[in-house]
């Protein structure tokens, strides 16, 4: 799918926002049983902050 074709399909933005909804909430998760584990995930604020770009 290319970028054109996901911006006119708001099923896919949906599926992929909720995916991101869940990759937040597990770093969430992880970082309240082991923080210095959620800490070794490398470019985590990079990959949370694509979250925000999708309103």
């Amino acid at each position: 799918m290319d970028a054109a074709a996901y911006a006119a399909n708001e099923m896919a933005q949906a599926a992929v926002e909720r995916k991101f909804e869940i990759i937040g909430e597990a770093h969430n998760q992880l970082t309240k049983r082991d923080a210095a584990l959620a800490n070794r995930i490398p470019d985590l604020p990079q990959i949370l902050g694509v979250r925000i770009h999708f309103d």
